[in-house]
């Protein structure tokens, strides 16, 4: 009687039948497919944006900003009150001439305010005022 002798298989890995994930999605977002009754139309996907939409500057919040900065609100106010962070802020003040144009124009126009107001009480003959100019303006 012959023996029978057992013929080894190799064993594949599963890992070499299959491609990993990662460049199965790569290959996946790489194109799509659209079938349609008589065409087959292939396409490259839109890239998608994290994150929020860019800020635009508009003469609106130019106004607006000025008008916060000229009642003295400070930078972190400011920005929460347009809405955004104090980061951007800073961030669109040195980007954008127009926008820090207009925080300056409005913290100087503050100033004019209230030394105006000073003055027409300080002439109107208010101790107070005439005090408190004195030991400002040093």
């Amino acid at each position: 009687m012959k023996k029978l002798q057992s013929v080894k298989k190799p064993i594949k890995h599963k890992s070499a039948t299959k491609q990993p994930k990662t460049t199965q999605k790569r290959v996946k977002n790489a194109l799509s497919v659209k079938k349609t009754p008589l065409t087959l139309v292939i396409t490259k996907p839109t890239k998608k944006r994290n994150g929020r939409p860019p800020i635009k500057i508009t003469k609106r919040l130019l106004e607006t900003a000025e008008e916060y900065a000229m009642q003295g609100m400070f930078a972190k106010d400011i920005a929460a009150a347009l809405g955004i962070g104090e980061n951007t802020y800073y961030k669109l003040q040195a980007k954008f001439i127009k926008f820090r144009e207009a925080i300056s124009t409005g913290r100087a126009r503050g100033i004019v305010k209230v030394s105006s107001l000073m003055m027409a009480k300080i002439e109107a003959g208010g101790n107070e005022m005439i005090k408190l100019y004195m030991n400002t303006s040093g």
